[in-house]
């Protein structure tokens, strides 16, 4: 069985193409008659107004011969007044032999001096020079007249003798003549003409563009319709026929299409009978087995959870739990065997034994908070509260503990109250282990400073110690549970959780924590929670969770 591909018809037809290249090659033709146009038009009005403003800057040097050497400036201003009039002209000056502007059409120029001019060897012509900074031209003609002449034969013709001066005399350079011109109106004619090129050319090129079409279209509408009923059928759409009208190769080519066309709606109609019935059966099945994965991935869901919370706890109580139910176990054998010879000794192993109960109580009532915090199922309350208040109750609780390190407290404070809208008693649990900490690692006799502030919508709270401090690399190991309770002292009154705890709670309530330390310097904790609106604390409602 032959097998014939076809290649994807091209986005752009036959026609399309031969029109789009005669356009193509009329815009070509175009583009560069017009560019050769522009430049010789361009390159011969340069030329002409170089002509012009040389001739103009040469005559006007000849003519202020005699009123450079008089220094009559009222018959330069006349001359350079004159030349101003003609079209182009933008600047008109004369300067001395000095370079210094004796008149000029621009009065802020008199009496200055010019950098531009030649020097006292340049030969006696005319100068045509860009000005730099501008779209300018300048022409620069030296002003001469003849040293003194020996014998009688001297007279004042030998000034206006251009050719026998140079032969009967030597020239004496009395100044310069500048005259700046300015292409603009050029410039103007010149992109009009182009303008009008260019509609011309357009005209033009409409109507090539429309023979093209309408004599291309002839030629190739046969193998369009062919070719877009290809198309169709490609794109599914069967028993589309075209006219077959024509005797020659492309009428034999359109009644094979049209049979072929045929045929394929014939076939597709029996495959889209057998398709229906087994897609019916296959959504059945699918639906049903979408339902049962969905069942199986809840469950499985829940089983990691319920096996990571598992394999957490039971790692933290292993690993914690050893050292306070030695010492119980211990003291408590200790006592069955009679060890205790006095009542102070067994008065001392009691007390051993209740301090590692409690030390185990408040272990497991940190350990079980962190897995209702992090399995999302501690409760957060909501309550309007001034957290000024609420801080200043939270440090005069722990006044014993700073007595007892011998610490004073710097509270800041603003004088306004500062609402917040949240979990007060869980607040008040951050606050305490934050402060608790500082009051841990300061020296004795030294201060803790608190400072509360509101600012953009949020409350924050800084506390600083002057401890130690540590390194930055192990500030983000406060907040990690596992190295806190690997860092746990036998002899130590909490278990290292505080921080992980205020941060979890701190995160749930919206906010943020942020440590500042460095060694021997002392460490800062800056707590940032979103401060209740106006609205909240004005009608003094609680709102909802």
């Amino acid at each position: 069985m032959r097998t014939v591909t076809l290649n994807r018809l091209p986005a752009l037809s036959l026609g399309s193409k031969a029109t789009l290249a005669v356009i193509a090659l009329l815009s070509v033709m175009a583009l560069v008659l017009g560019a050769l146009f522009g430049y010789n038009q361009r390159r011969s009005q340069m030329d002409r107004l170089h002509e012009k403003t040389v001739s103009f800057a040469g005559n006007l040097a000849f003519n202020c011969n005699f009123a450079l050497l008089a220094k009559d400036r009222a018959r330069l201003d006349q001359l350079i007044a004159g030349v101003r009039l003609e079209k182009d002209v933008a600047l008109v000056l004369v300067a001395d032999s000095a370079g210094q502007v004796l008149a000029s059409t621009d009065p802020s120029l008199l009496g200055t001096h010019l950098n531009y001019l030649p020097g006292p060897d340049a030969p006696d012509s005319t100068l045509w020079q860009p000005v730099q900074a501008s779209l300018r031209y300048r022409a620069v003609a030296p002003v001469t007249a003849l040293g003194a002449a020996s014998g009688p034969e001297a007279d004042e013709s030998m000034f206006f003798a251009p050719g026998g001066a140079e032969a009967n005399g030597a020239r004496e350079r009395l100044g310069w003549a500048v005259i700046e011109v300015s292409p603009e109106r050029l410039n103007a004619e010149l992109a009009r003409s182009l303008r009008y090129a260019g509609l011309i050319f357009l005209l033009i090129l409409i109507l090539a563009s429309g023979l093209a079409i309408v004599s291309v279209r002839r030629t190739v509408a046969p193998l369009h319709l062919l070719a877009e009923a290809t198309r169709q059928i490609a794109h599914g759409e069967f028993g589309r026929t075209i006219p077959a009208a024509r005797r020659d190769e492309l009428g034999v080519l359109s009644e094979s299409f049209n049979e072929m066309s045929l045929r394929l709606l014939r076939s597709r109609q029996e495959v889209e009978q057998l398709n229906s019935e087994l897609e019916v059966r296959i959504a059945e099945s699918t639906t049903e087995l979408r339902n049962r994965y969905r069942e199986l991935e809840h469950v499985c869901s829940d089983l990691r959870s319920l096996d990571s919370a598992k394999n957490d706890f039971l790692s933290l109580v292993s690993h914690e739990f050893r050292t306070p139910l030695g010492s119980i176990q211990l003291f408590s054998e200790m006592l069955l065997k009679g060890l205790d010879r006095s009542d102070t000794r067994r008065t001392d192993f009691l007390l051993t034994i209740i301090n590692n109960c409690k030390r185990l109580t408040r272990l497991i009532n940190e350990i079980l908070d962190i897995s209702r915090i992090e399995a999302g199922r501690m409760e957060f309350s909501r309550e309007l509260f001034d957290l000024k208040e609420t801080l200043y109750s939270t440090i005069f609780s722990l006044k014993p503990l700073f007595e007892e390190r011998s610490l004073s407290c710097n509270f800041l404070t603003p004088e306004d109250p500062v609402r917040l809208c949240s979990d007060r008693d869980r607040i008040i649990q951050v606050l305490t282990n934050i402060l608790s900490n500082a009051i841990r690692f300061s020296p004795p006799g030294n201060a803790v400073e608190v400072e509360l502030s509101e600012e953009n919508g949020r409350a924050r709270v800084c506390v600083r110690d002057h401890g130690r401090g540590m390194r930055q690399e192990d500030i983000p190991k406060i907040f990690d549970k596992y190295t806190q309770l690997e860092r746990i002292k036998p002899d130590s009154e909490g278990s290292g959780l505080g921080m992980t705890i205020a941060k979890l709670i701190v995160d749930n309530l919206g906010g943020s924590i942020r440590v500042e330390s460095a060694p021997g310097r002392g460490t800062s904790f800056r707590v940032d929670f979103p401060a209740a609106r106006p609205e909240a604390g004005e009608t003094g409602e609680k709102p909802a969770q």
